[in-house]
């Protein structure tokens, strides 16, 4: 299954009416600022999972948007953040940021800031 159909699939179970289906745009999320993945567990298969998805989700944002320089975006796995810088042809990560720390949440807390 080719990641555009498992993307649609994902849109149609999250819609109720088939004829909401066709007036939604396969790039509806083109204009988001960050996707952000969010899985309850903390585990390595968590993290991966949710890193897979918004890589795919950016790497669409991007064919959509061509001409965009860049995009963020966020995993959180349990109390783990993670924050993603894409571009067009790099992809830099932060280290995982503990919110259930002092230290992980003045991170957290800096970079919506900042």
């Amino acid at each position: 299954m080719s990641v555009d159909d498992v993307l649609a699939s994902g849109i149609e179970s999250t819609i109720t009416s088939k004829s909401e289906i066709a007036e939604i745009s396969d790039e509806w999320h083109a204009s988001l600022f960050a996707p952000v993945e969010i899985r309850q567990g903390s585990s390595y298969n968590d993290k991966y999972d949710a890193e897979v998805k918004l890589i795919k989700r950016c790497r669409d944002i991007q064919r959509t948007q061509p001409n965009r320089g860049f995009q963020w975006g966020l995993t959180i796995c349990d109390s783990l953040v993670q924050a993603y810088l894409f571009g067009s042809n790099f992809a830099i990560t932060s280290e995982n940021m503990d919110i259930r720390t002092e230290e992980g949440c003045n991170e957290v807390i800096r970079l919506f800031v900042n």
